[in-house]
């Protein structure tokens, strides 16, 4: 996986994607049905890892994306 890994959070105004490592966010999506759709069409050739918090702020699930997933 060549690109940083995402963190997808939720916060009052939606769901928040920060890289790895960032302390703030690259964008604020109204739902999280929408970031990650938005994280799909980012995939690199690499591929991509997400983590994807819940609302009480731990990870519930690790995602690896590569260019071929749907």
């Amino acid at each position: 996986m060549s690109n940083a890994a995402q963190h997808v959070s939720p916060v009052e105004a939606g769901w928040r994607v920060r890289r790895a490592g960032a302390e703030r966010a690259s964008k604020v999506y109204p739902t999280q049905e929408a970031a990650m759709a938005a994280l799909k069409r980012r995939v690199k050739a690499g591929g991509m890892v997400i983590y994807l918090h819940g609302h009480d702020g731990l990870i519930r699930q690790r995602i690896e994306l590569s260019p071929d997933t749907p």
